[in-house]
């Protein structure tokens, strides 16, 4: 039996290889491939190294355990009308983009005030 420490080396060492194996196999096929033991493990690693979108994308597994619906506060879909919120700007952005995120954003923020104004 392995140590938890070396357990986690392994699976820190073969982490690209793992998330590729999810994304594609599943989690079954996956935890049967690399060994990782029924349970919390395997939750553990896909939230820890997956987005939202890649979780909610995993192949199903009719045996396994049934996809978990992202809690509400966290779901980019508007379930009230309302638009999700507005995401942070980044200068990382294509200047295309930074551009009209500042137009976007000087529209909402006029709309913003003028809802606020209006009685």
């Amino acid at each position: 039996m392995t140590s938890i420490r070396e357990r986690h080396k392994y699976y820190e060492k073969n982490k690209e290889a793992i998330i590729a194996d999810l994304l594609t196999l599943g989690r079954a096929p996956t935890q049967k491939k690399w060994g990782i033991p029924p349970g919390g493990t395997i939750t553990s690693l896909e939230e820890r190294w997956l987005t939202e979108e890649q979780r909610s994308t995993l192949p199903s597994n009719p045996r396994g355990r049934p996809k978990q619906q992202p809690h509400p506060s966290t779901n980019s879909t508007p379930s009230n009308g309302r638009l999700p919120p507005f995401p942070q700007f980044s200068d990382t952005w294509d200047p295309s983009v930074q551009l009209q995120w500042l137009e976007v954003y000087s529209e909402l923020a006029k709309r913003e005030t003028t809802l606020a104004t209006t009685p």
